[in-house]
Order: C-alpha cells, then structure tokens, then sequence
C-alpha cells in the first residue's frame, strides 16, 4: 500500500503526472479547434501541431530524468499507457477527421497506441 493513494489507486510518478497534465492540454484545444470552424479550427490545429512536435524544454527534462524529447513521444507514450484517455478522445478525433492537418495530429498522438494495444 506504499505506493497507492487513498483510493488505492497507484500513485503517479512525476513523469507520469507531467504526461497527464499534457494530455489534459492536448484534449482541451482538441475540444476547441472541434468547436471552431473554418481558418479558426485550421489555425487552433496548426498551433497544436507545433505545440507537440516541438522541444520539451531542458529545465523540464533535468528535473524529469529519462523524459523523451518531444512532446509527441510523451503523448504517444501516455495514450498508449492509458487506453481509456485514447478511447475518450476518438469522438472529438472523428470529427476533426477531415481537417488536412489532423490525419498527422492523429498519427503523432496515438501511433503507439495503434500499433501497441490490442482493442486499438
């Protein structure tokens, strides 16, 4: 029970809630470009595109030992670890489905996911 909250759950690792916190931001401007329209959900996918293909900053990767270097690779990393935060994503994914930038989001996200999980 050392390692488990009050819930019993077990507890996150910092990485772990560094990736959650991540994943949180992610599905939230997912959920806004899902809303916009037009120019305005192109121009919300474009940021989140470079959003996650760029740099984790270096302050954040020596205080978390082992993180990947991108954002992508933590993301991927999570939805793959955590099945259920994938699932509740794929109705707002099927939606943004037909925007051109989101087939590579998508890719970027969830290729562990897809390539790892049995029920993917």
């Amino acid at each position: 029970l050392l390692n488990t909250g009050i819930t019993g759950a077990p507890l996150q690792t910092p990485r772990e809630r560094f990736a959650s916190r991540v994943a949180r931001e992610v599905e939230r401007k997912l959920v806004e470009a899902q809303a916009a329209s037009g120019r305005a959900r192109g121009f919300l996918l474009q940021s989140l595109f470079n959003d996650i293909t760029s740099s984790v900053e270096e302050t954040v990767q020596d205080q978390l030992d082992g993180l990947p270097p991108y954002y992508y690779i933590i993301l991927s990393q999570h939805y793959m670890d955590n099945p259920a935060d994938a699932d509740a994503l794929h109705p707002v994914c099927a939606s943004l489905w037909s925007n051109v930038l989101f087939p590579s989001l998508y890719a970027l996200l969830m290729h562990q996911w897809l390539l790892c999980t049995p029920q993917a």
